[in-house]
């Protein structure tokens, strides 16, 4: 069975923490894991994680912030 986490952020001084987190369950034993990133509304973050983050985690832009 197929499991999606979905990894919610919208700071970009929360990077560091978001490639941790990411990381982190790519190194799991499961191995048929889906791994989704929305970026809330900071299209300058979307664009930095888009250049380090690799083609297996696909990643979404919100294009308002939707958090609160």
């Amino acid at each position: 069975m197929k499991v999606s986490v979905i990894v919610c952020t919208y700071s970009s001084g929360m990077m560091n923490h978001c490639l941790e987190c990411i990381n982190s369950l790519k190194n799991q034993s499961y191995d048929n894991l889906e791994i989704i990133c929305i970026v809330d509304g900071n299209e300058e973050y979307y664009r930095k994680l888009k250049e380090v983050l690799d083609k297996d985690t696909k990643l979404y832009l919100n294009e308002k912030t939707w958090g609160y």
